[in-house]
């Protein structure tokens, strides 16, 4: 699941890092997708330059949009 996760998030990032827009990225409530879901927003924001919200959810809201 996290493998998942990891590869969903990095398929926004790449679309991110395309058109620097605004981007949300999904955090569930378990400590290492916070951690993972943090690393990614410092990513956007302060590599790319694009801005990045956290949602707060579990995996099924989540991931259906």
């Amino acid at each position: 699941m996290l493998g998942m996760t990891l590869g969903l998030s990095m398929s926004v990032l790449s679309t991110a890092a395309l058109s620097a827009e605004k981007v949300n990225i999904g955090a569930p409530s378990w400590t290492g997708a916070q951690a993972i879901a943090a690393l990614l927003k410092a990513v956007v924001e302060e590599r790319i330059g694009g801005e990045a919200n956290l949602v707060p959810g579990n995996n099924a809201t989540i991931f259906q949009g």
